[in-house]
């Protein structure tokens, strides 16, 4: 088996260095930070970034490089960057972005829930996370999925959207009473491609779907989240 976690950076549109530097800084206390907490660590990272990053930033990702963690150059990313070489059947993939958080038996359970067949898999529970707030959420075609190709073609989780992955596939829902992942909520998603570059420039959001999601009366303290999920979530620097 080789297992892929996939991340993007840095692409879809033009980046001020200010975005940059604060993305950065997202990745380190919450991407990168969730990787190092794996309880499996047989997996490796690819983060696609743009062709044309600049080189402050690239001398940046240099330092966090390793066999564990690789960076790629890509204008668009469908599939899987660059060569992946030989292996052993099959080929699992993990979508996952880098202001998000998932538990640290996340790759794991990903590993150990792999069968002979090709299929998506997905964690349905998780939760919305903002100001120190969480709110419980199920939602199945998640930015967390997971795709299992026992076909040799080196297909990955990133050929759909996730939001779409039920029409291209089978998919079957994994530990359905565990909440396994936290999709961060802030003011300034800044990996969102509904945000035009005037609206980061200017400090401004339209947003309508998180303005619905947060009107939610739900919401619950950060101290009732389950106790796995807890230690990663009260680290998120959450832009305002």
């Amino acid at each position: 088996m080789l297992h892929l976690m996939l991340m993007q950076f840095n692409l879809r549109y033009p980046r001020s260095d200010s975005w940059l530097r604060y993305r950065l800084e997202i990745f380190k206390t919450h991407g990168l930070a969730c990787l190092k907490a794996q309880t499996c660590q047989n997996f490796k990272t690819i983060v696609a970034i743009h062709r044309n990053t600049p080189k402050w930033l690239r001398e940046e990702f240099s330092k966090l490089e390793n066999d564990k963690l690789e960076f790629k150059d890509v204008d668009v990313i469908r599939d899987i960057p660059g060569e992946i070489g030989d292996f052993e059947l099959p080929l699992v993939t993990t979508r996952f972005d880098t202001d998000d958080i998932i538990v640290p038996d996340f790759m794991r359970m990903v590993q150990k829930g792999v069968e002979e067949k090709t299929e998506f898999l997905v964690f349905p529970w998780g939760y919305w996370y903002h100001e120190n707030k969480v709110r419980s959420i199920y939602f199945p075609c998640n930015q967390f999925c997971s795709f299992v190709d026992w076909t040799g073609k080196n297909r990955s989780v990133l050929l759909n959207r996730h939001g779409s992955i039920e029409w291209h596939g089978a998919m079957r829902l994994m530990l359905p009473h565990l909440h396994m992942w936290a999709w961060v909520l802030h003011n300034q998603n800044l990996t969102r491609e509904r945000q035009t570059q005037d609206h980061l420039e200017n400090g401004e959001t339209d947003y309508d779907w998180l303005k619905v999601r947060l009107n939610h009366s739900d919401w619950v303290p950060l101290s009732t989240a389950e106790k796995e999920i807890r230690p990663l979530l009260k680290g998120i620097y959450d832009c305002k």
